[in-house]
């Protein structure tokens, strides 16, 4: 049951073409929230979710380029789902699914502070990792290991690990992959998806 009170929060579904780095498509449907019928103070309280700058992503494949880096690049599928909300929110299903109201335990794609969410826990993910965060950039994170390697975890959409020790590099993408942060195979990055 509903408590007295509450906003539903409606949703709706999105069909999509998605692109891989072949340029083969695929048809895709994903049920969203409609973040506008959200109520600031009741559903959601922040919102920011912060971004790589376009300028460190090319200061990072710089040096991958010139120090002759290894890289790999996964994306992370399904990212919002693995957060877990903090707010009691009920949505509404679409007329076409049923129309029923369900509880959301976790963050979808559509709700207003699911950016929010994710980047908090894969920040601390990366930390316990042992990954320090830069001051200035907040979504650049390394790693200094005794091999003299670097890894430096980019972004929140298209993630790219480089490192001068191939093996810590795949480690790392590999305890993401663990963490179920990742879930399909890493590659190396000849294509950057669109952030």
């Amino acid at each position: 049951d509903v408590p007295k009170g509450t906003n539903i929060v409606r949703s709706k579904g999105v069909f999509t073409r998605k692109y891989d780095e072949t340029g083969k498509f695929r048809h895709k449907f994903r049920l969203v929230a409609c973040g506008y019928s959200q109520v600031q103070g009741l559903d959601y309280f922040e919102t920011h979710a912060g971004v790589i700058s376009i300028s460190v992503v090319r200061m990072i494949l710089s040096a991958i380029a010139a120090l002759d880096l290894k890289a790999c690049q996964f994306d992370i599928g399904t990212a919002f789902l693995e957060c877990e909300l903090d707010e009691d929110i009920y949505m509404r299903l679409p007329d076409y699914l049923g129309g029923k109201i369900w509880k959301l335990n976790r963050a979808i794609y559509g709700l207003k502070q699911s950016g929010h969410l994710f980047v908090k826990l894969l920040n601390h993910f990366l930390r316990e990792l042992g990954f320090k965060q830069s001051q200035t950039e907040p979504q650049l994170f390394t790693l200094i290991t005794k091999f003299d390697g670097v890894d430096a975890a980019v972004g929140v959409k298209s993630d790219v690990i480089k490192c001068k020790v191939e093996w810590l590099g795949l480690h790392v993408a590999r305890c993401l992959h663990r963490r179920h942060f990742v879930r399909e195979q890493f590659a190396k990055p000849d294509y950057l998806a669109p952030m």
